[in-house]
């Protein structure tokens, strides 16, 4: 969980270039497993990523929208987020 608090952290000071790259690490990390996905979503990181989504960088805009894909793929039930 530690990592998760760190990533969360990054997103919410972290420069556009570390948060580009914090989205697509936490992208990645969703991509793996439904459990890892949930953990995701259980450690409160949506908000972070939903904060991303209006970022006036168009970069960390669309890594944010692919971590969502992500979560939307890998959940059987996208309504648990």
């Amino acid at each position: 969980m530690n990592l998760l608090k760190s990533l969360q952290e990054v997103l919410g000071l972290g420069t556009v270039e570390l948060k580009v790259k914090t989205l697509w690490i936490l992208y990645n990390i969703v991509c793996n497993s439904e459990k890892d996905a949930m953990a995701i979503v259980d450690s409160g990181l949506l908000s972070n990523v939903s904060l991303a989504l209006r970022q006036p960088v168009i970069s960390v805009r669309q890594e944010a929208l692919w971590v969502f894909s992500g979560l939307f793929h890998k959940l059987d039930d996208p309504y648990t987020i």
